[in-house]
This record gives C-alpha cells, structure tokens and sequence, in this order.
C-alpha cells in the first residue's frame, strides 16, 4: 500500500564537522563529569522487549457498520462499538474494550454479534455488549442465536490480499467453535446453516502471479465443489442476499494510485456466475479474468459492494486523483447486472480512503462510511457516515468522527503539561493539555494562510514557559504568548522548508531546513530564536544538532549512530534505509533515537553517564508521529491514531494515557 502520509520520512544525511568546537552557534560544554559509552558499545548493547499497554479509547476511525432497519444500526472500530436509534442523527457508546471491532452480525429475534480481534462479543438486553470467547475473529455471520460461521486469522499466516483465514462453525452462540473442512479462505457467506460460498486464492512464489477459487457447499461445509476461477486477482468483498444473490469484488494489479477490478454475479446461490463489471486501468493492468462485453466500473480503483436483493446492488469506484481529495462515484444496477446507472457526479462529503463500508437497506435507503488512512489534518481525518433515502440521488453527512488529540504536532513540557497543533476539523488550532494529554483546550490559533502539514517530525518546541516555535515545513513560526500570537522566525535560509526544530534547553536550539534532495542544513540559536547561524554539526535532525549544543560529544554520538543505522538510500547493503526520529530532552541530557524499518525497528535512549537503553519498537503496532523526552528515563510519545503514551523506565514500558 502506498503511504500517502505527506511527511518527511527520509534518513537524514550526515556531514560531520572536523571537530565539534564553540562559534558558529554551539556552546562550549562544561568538563564532562561522566564517560560517555562508544559507538561499539551501544551497538553491541542487547536489545529489550518493549511492553506496550493500550488503553480502550476512540479510534482515528470507524471500520465496521450494519443497520438492520431505518432507525437502529451499529458502528465499530478500535476498541468501541457506537449505537443509533435515530437513522444515524445521534450516537452512544455501547463498548469500550479490548479489540478491533471487524463486523456485525443480527439474527432474527434482536440478537447481536460482533466480530472483533480480541474475540466475539454478543448483545444482552440493555444495550450493553459482553465478550462470549476470545477466539480472534476477522467476520461473523449467525443465521440463528446460536449457529453461525466465522473467519479467524490462522497463526503465523500471511497478510493481505491472500491472508489466510479459518472457516469456523459454532452450534452454541459462539461459546465453541469448530473448524470446517475445506482449507484457508478469505472470504465467505452463507445464506442458510447448509448453503454457502467461500472464496479462496493463492499467490505463486515463483512467478507472483495470483489465482482464484469460488467454491459452493451444500451441507455446511462438508463438501465443496468449484463454481468460478476467474484467474488473477484477490477477492476484495463477497455480499450474499437472502434469495440467492451474490456479488464477489476482485481486484487486480495496480499502480499510479489506479487499480484493476472485476465484479462477478450469481443469482442461484453461488452455483454459476457471470461478469457484471470490468475496469481495467493504466495503472494496474487488464481486470482480473479480462470480461469483455460487460459495463465498465464506476472509479480507476475499486470501493465497497452493497446489494439488497440478488438483482438489485451498488458498486462504488474511487479516483485517487480526482480533484484535490478524490473522490468517490456510484454505479447502480436493477437487473442482476445486465446494465448499469452511473451517477454523473462524485458522492460530497465522502473521503476515498478505506475502509469504504456500504450498507444499503432498501433500493432508497442506505448508509456509507468513509474513513481516513491517516491522522492528516482537517476534515480529512474524520470518520464521515453519510446517508441517502433517494437511492443515492443526494446523501447526506449523519456522524463526523474523530480523535480530540491534536492531529499535526504535540510537545510535552513536563508530564502533565504540553501544546499540540491542529485538531481533525481545525488544522491552524493551537491546543493546550494540562492533564498529561487527556484533555485539550483551544489557547489560539496559527496565523491566517498558514500551510499546515500533518504527520511531520518535530516540528512543535518549548522552550521556556509561553514560548512555542513551530515549523510549518515551509517556515518557521515563534510564540511568546503560549500559543496565542505567532510571528514568522527569519532563518538565514528555508530551502525548501523547515523540517524540524528542536531546543535542548532555554534558548539553545536548532532547526533543520531541506536544501536539496535528501540535503539538510542545520541552524542553531543561542538566544531562543532571535538569532540564527550556521551549526557545527550538519545533516542531522534539529534533536541532535541541539544536543550537540549542550553536549558535544553526546550529539556526535548519536549522528554516528544514525550514520551507521540509516545510512542514505544507494549506499552499501542499504536500498531503503529505516527512517529515524529523534528527539531531545529539555536541559540537552539525553537523546531518544527511534529507527523505523527494516530489519527491525528499534529505540535508542542515550545520555551520559547511563548505560544505553535499547528495545525493540513495536512499530506494527504503534506508529509514532513524534516524541517529548522529560529525563533520560520519561517521555511522551504520539501515535497517527491520536494515542499518548508515556514511559518511565527509557521505553521498556509504555502506558497509554489518551
């Protein structure tokens, strides 16, 4: 999957001085009063676990929805499960918990499921959702109370497109479950206890090429017979109706933010299919099975499937590249697939990030869910359920969802104290915590016409109380009132912008610009901004040049370690070197260093007179936008999905506060 998180990811260069001496900004260092480790040394230092306890809390976005009438649905995501009774106008919280909350399941007579990765949970009386068995589930479907299938991910299996999955059976309303024969799918439905489809595919080690089964069973699962091979591709959805329709999404090469799909349709149950829709694209090739003499898809790449009855369905397409946010069209078709309507203008309001998530509940009435892929500010970043009652002629907005954490830059003070800037519906808001970052007050506002990226790196110090500078990637803006007036900071060049500032203590620090491809130039202050020139140390992130300030030989240390960790892509043995982010603590004692990549990636805390502390960093499950350092052992971090954390022990253990 393409990252298009608008951030500078890049290792940084490095350019060693001949010697790390005052002028040219730096400041002579006191007399060392404790060795510092070598290079060799840190290297050769074993890596720690790194323990992570996540709290239950909003996520960046809602993942799952399912309306069983006009007025009462459901929707899901990281550790919450939200509840209407109103058509989508007003939501509660019904969970909060363990797990990513992956689907919906409600048979006849009010019962309720819900797959989630932390297991399945059931619906009691009251609204209140309770956990029935901790087997990891990615679907559910129940046909009664107590009989239903389930998709588990295997251990140790292969993720996306051809992830391995479990077909699993339970006669007891989840409290055991039963494997069904018939090896790994990826996706499955059933329209009765003994009539279903599973689809299953596969990738050829030797040529990559993909393949692809549609399977049909009689009895439950005992048995499967081949009912469709469409040849390349990987199955995006399956949607099964109760009289026998099906509508399977296959997806196939892509490229250029474009992507191939075909749709397939049957009508008996899944027993013979035909293709209803192709799009082949520039970018991603033939569509899967090559069709011809069917309509062509709505999009250059494909979005979610709903149908209400086995002639009746809803395809969305995407266009990555329509318009500056993209967009989102539909298709409409009323007679099994034979022809199609396409709606001669992009759904507003809806975002083209999955996950896509269509629920339609009549040929008028239906719900779609759109939600971000990252924490890019402005509205963006919210999770945006839209309805339509007019079979899509006009939608809608019902929910805007989102995290309250800031959505571009955070810097902690102190434990309890920090600024952040932007909010996911307000990207110039500057915002202040006083709680350890479980709450967040507006305190002022970036200045009109300011360019506001997300998901930078460093791009938020404090110096001293009241004074913030914050580096928009194309300048650099200095408080003195805590947020609530900015003024632009001259810098003696901004390249092609500021990629960084950080400030070791009081009003030494530095900021680093890009000046060329993959080029850095470093700037120090010694009087908190006022006034700029040229560092001794270059090429490294605004952390290290500012540490490097207080403390000359512990900012060498740490560029040699960038060196020998994320040398510059091209380099031996090194095509795509991890990406690092550094931050520093205030006073300039300590160094925190995250690598972010392969093979592995790892946090490195360096100080003087302390024996490194190395872990690795679980990067697969938390992806850190930015860090605060308070000591040699605390410090704050900020994940793209608006968690905070904090650590006291030099990251071994790390606890979510929001």
């Amino acid at each position: 999957m393409i990252d298009r998180r608008p951030r500078l990811r890049l290792a940084f260069p490095l350019v060693l001085a001949a010697a790390l001496l005052a002028g040219c900004g730096a400041v002579p260092a006191a007399k060392p009063k404790a060795p510092l480790a070598s290079l060799a040394a840190v290297l050769r230092t074993p890596s720690q676990p790194t323990r992570v306890s996540l709290a239950p809390g909003a996520p960046l976005h809602l993942a799952s929805l399912q309306f069983v009438n006009g007025q009462d649905g459901w929707a899901g995501g990281q550790g919450v499960v939200m509840a209407t009774t109103d058509g989508g106008k007003a939501w509660k919280r019904q969970y909060v918990g363990k797990g990513d909350v992956r689907g919906f399941s409600f048979p006849a007579g009010g019962q309720g499921f819900a797959a989630t990765s932390a297991g399945l949970l059931a619906l009691q009386s009251g609204g209140a959702w309770h956990l029935v068995n901790p087997q990891p589930l990615a679907a559910v479907q129940f046909l009664s109370a107590q009989t239903g299938y389930g998709l588990s991910p295997k251990p140790g299996a292969a993720g996306p497109p051809f992830q391995s999955l479990q077909l699993l059976l339970t006669k007891d309303g989840g409290k055991t479950w039963q494997s069904v024969p018939g090896g790994p799918v990826q996706a499955a439905c059933f329209f009765s206890t003994q009539e279903g489809i599973a689809v299953a595919g596969s990738v050829d080690p030797a040529t990559e090429a993909s393949s692809l089964t549609v399977r049909t069973t009689k009895d439950g699962g005992a048995t499967w017979q081949t009912a469709l091979t469409p040849g390349s591709g990987y199955p995006l959805q399956l949607t099964c109706t109760h009289d026998g329709g099906a509508f399977l999404v296959v997806a196939g090469g892509g490229g250029m933010t474009q992507q191939s799909y075909s749709v397939y349709r049957s009508g008996d149950f899944g027993s013979t299919w035909t293709p209803v829709l192709s799009r082949p694209t520039a970018g991603g090739g033939q569509a899967p099975g090559n069709p011809t003499g069917v309509a062509p898809g709505p999009g250059n790449a494909p979005g979610a499937i709903a149908a209400t009855d086995r002639n009746h369905a809803v395809m969305l397409g995407v266009c990555w590249s329509c318009g500056y946010a993209g967009t989102i069209t539909e298709s409409r078709t009323s007679d099994g697939g034979r022809s199609w309507q396409t709606q001669p203008r992009p759904i507003p309001g809806a975002q083209p990030s999955p996950p896509l998530v269509l629920d339609m509940l009549t040929q008028e009435q239906g719900f779609l869910l759109t939600s971000p892929m990252s924490a890019t500010p402005g509205p963006g970043a919210q999770s945006i359920l839209l309805g339509t009652t007019d079979g899509g002629a006009t939608w809608d907005t019902l929910l805007q969802y989102s995290p309250k954490t800031p959505a571009v830059a955070v810097r902690f003070t102190s434990p309890e104290r920090g600024y952040g800037i932007g909010l996911p519906n307000d990207p110039t808001a500057v915002v202040r915590t006083t709680d350890g970052g479980r709450t967040w007050r507006k305190v002022g506002t970036l200045p009109a016409g300011t360019q506001v990226v997300g998901g930078g790196y460093d791009m938020l110090a404090a110096p001293r109380p009241g004074v913030l500078l914050f580096a928009t990637q194309v300048s650099l803006l200095q408080s003195t009132d805590g947020g609530a007036d900015w003024t632009p900071t001259l810098l003696p060049s901004v390249g092609y912008g500021v990629s960084s500032v950080d400030f070791s203590a009081g009003e030494t620090g530095c900021v680093a610009v890009a000046v060329g491809d993959r080029t850095y130039r470093d700037y120090a202050t010694t009087d908190g901004g006022k006034t700029w020139r040229k560092a001794a140390l270059q090429g490294v992130p605004a952390a290290v040049c500012s540490v490097g300030l207080k403390d000359p030989a512990l900012g060498h240390e740490a560029a040699q370690l960038i060196a020998r960790l994320a040398p510059l892509p091209g380099g031996k043995g090194s095509s795509e070197p991890p990406y690092v982010l550094a931050a520093a603590n205030a006073g300039g004692q300590s160094i925190w260093l995250a690598f972010m990549g392969q093979p592995r990636s790892r946090l490195y805390v360096l100080a003087r007179g302390v024996k490194p502390a190395v872990h690795d960093w679980p990067s697969a499950q938390l992806n850190i936008v930015g860090m605060s350092p308070l000591s040699a052992t605390r410090a704050m971090l900020w994940t793209t999905d608006g968690r905070i954390l904090a650590t006291r022990d030099a990251g071994a253990q790390w606890q979510q506060v929001q």
